[in-house]
């Protein structure tokens, strides 16, 4: 009998500092508690103990030892095993579900724990309400964990916006620069063509617009195409073809008037 209280002194003893409350106590109860197991270690009062100290030092964050959650978790399972009808076994089990995440199965157990209570006993009130102030407690996890994926996605969702707006903005500068390196080669080309035509027959004078007006579309075709991204393929084909019946048609003249290019510039 004696052997029997030593070894349950320590059960006791966790007990009694779970019940005070304070961090420091707190710590007591688990060093006094895992002396208990070693000695009681098939005792379920010592395996409860043990699993409700274990959740409480969790939950405060109190540092366990490597595996001690696991562990606590085997132990209530055991427990649970032993005398499946004692509400307080499940609702321990959904504690420590909870605090390793299983939210599901911690719901499960809660509500296994709520069905077995016995409602004629004078404490089941306290008891229910203990039970559904964990109820609570999961739900409140599970919105949480629901509100941070959401959170995460928009996140993610803003991030690859922002990516897309800044690729858009970085290829509508290059865009526009290539545009105005275009317009101003553009401009010279056709300042340079009217200075030209000034001192040339009308004939000769056309010839040269003409062909230069189908270089200028092809370039500017070329310029939609590889700089600016523009793939209507028909309208291309459309603008292309006349562009070089343009060039076509100043060439024809040029032929016709049997004179070139490098005679009319001198």
């Amino acid at each position: 009998m004696a052997k029997v209280e030593m070894k349950s002194y320590h059960l006791f003893e966790s007990l009694y500092y779970l019940a005070r409350g304070s961090n420091e106590s707190l710590a007591a109860a688990l060093r006094a508690i895992r002396i208990a197991m070693s000695l009681l270690h098939e005792h379920n009062g010592a395996r409860a103990a043990y699993a409700d100290i274990i959740a409480t030092a969790a939950d405060k964050g109190l540092s366990l030892l490597d595996g001690e959650l696991d562990l606590a978790t085997r132990v209530i399972k055991q427990a649970i095993q032993s005398s499946p009808t004692y509400a307080k076994y499940p609702f321990l089990h959904a504690k420590l579900q909870c605090l390793a995440g299983d939210l599901i199965g911690a719901e499960v157990s809660v509500r296994q724990a709520v069905d077995l209570e016995d409602s004629t006993r004078v404490t089941y009130a306290l008891r229910v309400a203990e039970y559904q102030k964990l109820e609570f407690d999961i739900l409140l996890r599970k919105s949480t964990s629901k509100l941070g994926i959401e959170i995460e996605r928009m996140n993610s969702s803003i991030a690859n916006t922002k990516a897309l707006i800044e690729e858009a903005v970085k290829d509508a500068k290059s865009q526009v620069l290539a545009q105005l390196g275009f317009f101003s080669g553009l401009l010279a080309i056709i300042l340079t063509t009217v200075d030209v035509t000034k001192s040339q027959p009308a004939t000769t004078a056309m010839a040269i617009l003409l062909t230069m007006s189908g270089v200028i579309i092809l370039s500017w075709t070329a310029l939609s195409v590889f700089l600016m991204n523009i793939r209507t393929k028909l309208e291309h084909l459309i603008v292309s073809l006349l562009a070089v019946g343009l060039v076509a048609a100043g060439l024809f003249i040029f032929s016709k008037l049997d004179n070139n290019l490098g005679s009319i510039l001198k």
